[in-house]
């Protein structure tokens, strides 16, 4: 889940399959009645700017699955029947990303037609993303969009009360530098509205064959399954699988850092080489890296360990017998979804930036009673689950029937909070890292 420069192919948009959770019909009455007596839910919308021209719709463009007509629906009820949403949906993440480059720099067109198919006009797709209210676009490509100038920042929102819902870790995470990296004084680039984590999916019947169920990382390297894992076509998840191994964090400005954690006197040379035959070894282990294919290979019993995203991973094993997940002790790497404006937005006054009804939208979509803690992250979790100051922990979980059969989750499809303080999101990459992971990544398959 992260951007080109970070060295990885961006997956595609399966492995984000529903919004992030539902709202059940006594919830949406009571906020309903609570906004309604709220006069100023539209009127201040629409009155942000002195100068706004009146506004008649919002335009949004998610990916596939990542946006349930519902949450549209009840918010253009909530407003006014004359105010429209208008929602473009895009194939993955890597399409929306890509479209935004090519709406900038015409010669990167393309490439985006080659991405979208014969089927669809890529001049059409890259001015439908450009020109939107909000986009949704991954985290981890937050630092890439911005440095590249193909995003604004979102004036004013510190000041709003959905930022204010957000936990102290959140709202580091959307703080960012002109350079696209996290900067406690930057401004606002993006709202988050569903996160989910990096985990493995095993088959049960092949568990006692190579020692039980996957707990941890280093089961990755059990010689029975050499040849028998598949992995997301992502650099950046397999080099941070290979640190876990060692037992090291997945975000490493520089490599030479790692010399104190491996050996006392090893040079950065030495750091390098020791994490470049960790990956030839786990390399060794890899039958395929897929983000199409792989979770079919293990329901086919090709592969017997796959490791992808939750959003992906929960609901193919919750239809596919024989198969289980769990998530790895040590932590694991976590994504979020973002809203973000597009540096072409054209609803705002005088026809530049977002509609003002975007800060609204965002408020909506935080509301606290659009948190489903029974539905974990199996589509995408509410960032308010992540509440802790210091550490992204979950609250209590409500009592289940489910039984935590899975190695590292609660409540059936959550991960326990002590392992989700020990996740990271994935950060930016300076250059000089970028040069040594692309140093350690050169290994040749054995397979």
């Amino acid at each position: 889940r992260e951007a080109a420069t970070d060295m990885a192919s961006r997956p595609g948009s399966s492995h984000r399959t529903a919004s992030p959770c539902r709202v059940s019909e006594a919830v949406g009455r009571r906020e309903m009645a609570r906004i309604a007596a709220g006069t100023a839910f539209v009127a201040s919308a629409t009155e942000v700017r002195a100068d706004a021209p009146p506004r008649t719709s919002l335009k949004l463009v998610s990916v596939k699955g990542g946006l349930q007509s519902q949450w549209t629906n009840e918010f253009q009820n909530l407003a006014k029947p004359s105010l429209k949403v208008n929602t473009m949906q895009s194939n993955s993440l890597q399409e929306v990303y890509e479209a935004l480059v090519a709406a900038k720099d015409p010669s990167e067109m393309p490439k985006l037609q080659a991405l979208v198919g014969k089927k669809r006009n890529a001049s059409n797709v890259a001015s439908q993303a450009w020109s939107a209210d909000a986009i949704t676009l991954g985290d981890a490509w937050m630092g890439d969009a911005i440095r590249n100038g193909l995003l604004l920042p979102m004036d004013g929102a510190e000041n709003s009360s959905w930022f204010k819902r957000l936990s102290p870790r959140w709202q580091a995470l959307v703080r960012r530098g002109a350079d696209g990296r996290l900067d406690p004084t930057g401004k606002v680039y993006g709202a988050p509205y569903r996160w989910g984590c990096t985990m493995m999916a095993y088959r049960r019947d092949k568990a006692a064959r190579f020692g039980g169920p996957p707990t941890d990382w280093d089961v990755l390297l059990r010689p029975e399954l050499k040849g028998k894992i598949g992995f997301v076509e992502s650099a950046r998840e397999f080099v941070g699988a290979g640190l876990k191994t060692l037992g090291l964090p997945y975000n490493f400005e520089d490599l030479n850092r790692l010399t104190p954690c491996l050996q006392s006197n090893g040079s950065a040379a030495q750091t390098v080489d020791i994490l470049h035959e960790r990956l030839k070894l786990l390399r060794a282990q890899v039958r395929m890296f897929d983000n199409k294919n792989y979770l079919q290979a293990l329901g086919d019993g090709e592969i017997w360990v796959a490791v992808g995203w939750s959003s992906e991973v929960i609901p193919f094993a919750e239809r596919t017998p024989k198969v289980e997940f769990a998530v790895p002790a040590s932590g694991t790497s976590l994504w979020a979804d973002m809203w973000c404006v597009p540096g072409g937005a054209t609803g705002g006054s005088g026809g530049t930036g977002p509609s003002p009804l975007l800060d609204r939208w965002i408020d909506f979509s935080l509301q606290p009673g659009r948190m489903d803690s029974s539905r974990g992250i199996r589509t995408g979790g509410s960032p308010l689950m992540l509440h802790k100051a210091t550490q992204l922990e979950c609250p209590p979980m409500p009592p289940s029937r489910v039984k935590d059969k899975s190695p590292g989750m609660q409540g059936g499809t959550t991960p326990k909070p002590e392992i989700i303080g020990k996740s990271e999101f994935l950060l930016p990459l300076s250059g000089t890292a970028i040069q040594q992971y692309r140093k350690a990544l050169t290994v040749e398959s054995t397979v």
